[in-house]
């Protein structure tokens, strides 16, 4: 998916974080890899985390997949 529009960096949320990574991994956090944890806990402003908000303006899909040659 290709999104093109107005964008903006946003704080970064923990909650909204942590909702987003346990779609993926699981609510429970001592199964996740360090780097996840980190990434959720440790403060935004020193990591200097922040969300980017995209208002779309135009969407397309492609498929992007390579292939092999071998």
């Amino acid at each position: 998916m290709i999104a093109r529009g107005d964008a903006e960096l946003v704080p970064f949320a923990v909650p909204l974080g942590r909702r987003k990574v346990v779609r993926c991994l699981g609510a429970d956090e001592s199964r996740w890899d360090e780097h996840f944890v980190h990434y959720l806990h440790d403060s935004p402003g020193d990591r200097g985390t922040l969300w980017l908000r995209l208002v779309p303006g135009s969407l397309t899909a492609q498929d992007l997949s390579c292939s092999s040659t071998a």
